[in-house]
């Protein structure tokens, strides 16, 4: 039967409830829309929806669903919304299977499109918790030993209003106390250097901007437990599109904990005090010998007058 299907008014099908299901083919593809009446499920690309919703790719090169929303001044292209206050499963989720080099693999990417350079700009992803036991962004990263990645990675100054915690007992063991930090520090050679935007610049260095720090290759020779090989991102500060798919760009670099060096240092602070101390009795020692000393001498000229 050739022939088009044209309904003028409300139309229902399957008013009687029965498992019939409903399919619609296109030309390329068998099951481009349907309904599975049993499980009361509708696929797209799939006779055999694994949820209430599923879409399938068509293998095309574009994106397996968009939502434009140009018109509307204040309303969002999507929401999300698990309204059961006593279900605390997410919302929304981004997932990936890409096994191979991490440098195009993203479950999840929020991008602000405003290019310019001037103004308050845009939020790329913004994360909010109204609740004050809530967390409103979490990053992890899962290892079993060493690793290269990062569970956040920044390529400009980051603000916190709140501050960074940790160095509770029960999370260590086999603590000892530091000793002779003040001959480590006295190994250690701070400079001054700005970076080689030249070379690098793609990773978001401030061009004109003279820092202070210590070179990683240097303190590794002093300090080993401070220094990582990690891989950073070559190509962070470049304008990003909404392509399919954006190439990450990185190399092994060796990077500095300076929190590490923060007990060193305070360590080292305290034995030179000790130190001052302990010159500050010997000094006062002294100069109460020489007095003593100088009360002899003079006793002896005047019995010598």
């Amino acid at each position: 039967l050739n022939a088009q299907f044209t309904v003028n008014e409300d139309a229902i099908f399957n008013e009687s409830g029965g498992a019939f299901d409903f399919r619609i083919e296109s030309n390329a593809m068998i099951n481009m829309f349907f309904v599975d009446a049993s499980t009361n499920r509708i696929g797209i690309n799939t006779a055999v929806p694994a949820a209430p919703l599923q879409f399938l790719t068509t293998n095309e090169d574009v994106w397996l669903l968009q939502w434009d929303n140009s018109n509307a001044t204040n309303g969002a292209a999507a929401r999300f919304q698990n309204t059961n206050a006593a279900n605390g499963n997410r919302s929304l989720m981004g997932l990936t299977n890409y096994n191979g080099s991490a440098s195009t693999a993203s479950a999840v990417i929020g991008l602000s499109l405003n290019y310019t350079t001037t103004g308050s700009g845009g939020v790329g992803v913004t994360g909010a918790a109204n609740n004050e036991s809530g967390t409103a962004v979490e990053g992890n990263l899962f290892f079993t030993g060493g690793y290269s990645g990062w569970a956040g990675y920044f390529n400009a100054d980051v603000y916190s209003g709140g501050t960074y915690f940790g160095s509770d007992r029960r999370l260590k063991k086999e603590v000892n106390p530091i000793t002779r930090a003040l001959n480590i520090v006295e190994k250690i050679e701070p400079v001054s250097y700005f970076y080689d935007t030249d070379k690098y610049s793609g990773m978001g260095f401030d061009t004109d901007r003279l820092s202070y720090g210590f070179i990683a290759q240097e303190l590794e020779q002093i300090l080993p437990e401070l220094v990582k090989d990690k891989n950073l991102v070559l190509n962070s500060n470049t304008k990003k599109s909404a392509s399919l798919s954006s190439e990450r760009q990185t190399e092994s670099f060796k990077v500095v904990n300076y929190t590490l060096l923060i007990p060193i240092l305070t360590q080292a602070i305290k034995e030179q005090q000790q130190l001052i101390e302990t010159q500050n009795k010997e000094i006062k020692t002294f100069e109460k010998k020489l007095a003593d000393l100088e009360k002899k001498v003079n006793n002896l000229l005047e019995k010598n007058n």
